[in-house]
């Protein structure tokens, strides 16, 4: 889940919507409505989620700061193929979906701004299929908390840092594809090597740089087409 890069000052996307603020919980949108509007968000953590045919949910993926939701869906006339719910209070700019069409076809750069912030999101979900392939659990539940480092925005060479937003621990196993029972399992083996130490629901990194490294490794092997457990 990396940081898109973007200039507050400079987003051509700023100038189309209105901003809102959501409290923890709310729901931005829900999987099988219509798409009539994007969203970027601006600040804190929304979790974007599936709902199966068995009623069990599918955790798509955490978006913080400069995350695009909705545009695909939209742009397409379908509906929400997922849910967006804020995971701690937010603020996100909402673009209705005629005012994003209007501003495209004049404007060079806010196509290519758009056209970014869609290869991230196709890049973020194109490694993680490959990491649930390829990866074993431990790696993955690596992987997903140097991202959230990385998204908290804090230098890795830290002492230790609380990592934001706090998730539910169900909500943490779906997300690296794993079973409640087993990520228990892995959060003790990390805590056991000194890499993170839980505190009143909290996760704090004792030692970020460690994750940070174990994640640029993973990545590395990506690139030359090769994966290791």
């Amino acid at each position: 889940m990396h940081r898109p890069t973007n200039d507050g000052h400079k987003d051509p996307l700023r100038q189309l919507g209105t901003t809102h603020r959501y409290p923890r919980d709310t729901m931005l949108f829900e999987q099988g409505s219509a798409a009539n509007c994007v969203y970027l968000v601006e600040q804190g953590y929304v979790k974007v989620s599936r709902a199966e045919e068995d009623g069990s949910e599918i955790v798509v993926g955490l978006r913080s700061e400069g995350w695009l939701l909705g545009e695909a869906s939209a742009l397409l006339g379908e509906t929400h193929h997922s849910t967006a719910v804020a995971l701690t209070d937010c603020r996100v700019l909402q673009i209705q979906l005629r005012e994003l069409r209007d501003g495209l076809r004049p404007s060079s750069e806010l196509s290519w701004r758009l056209l970014l912030l869609q290869s991230r999101e196709i890049h973020d979900q194109a490694v993680r299929i490959a990491s649930i392939g390829g990866l074993s659990a431990r790696r993955r539940l690596e992987n997903f908390l140097a991202d959230l480092l990385s998204s908290s925005g804090t230098s890795s060479n830290a002492s230790s840092q609380r990592l934001s937003p706090p998730i539910k621990h169900s909500e943490v196993a779906a997300a690296v594809v794993t079973t409640p029972e087993h990520l228990s399992r892995l959060l003790k083996q990390l805590e056991e090597e000194g890499l993170i130490r839980r505190d009143q629901g909290w996760l704090v990194a004792i030692r970020p740089r460690a994750l940070e490294l174990r994640r640029t490794s993973t990545r590395l092997r990506l690139d030359e087409g090769q994966w290791v457990a």
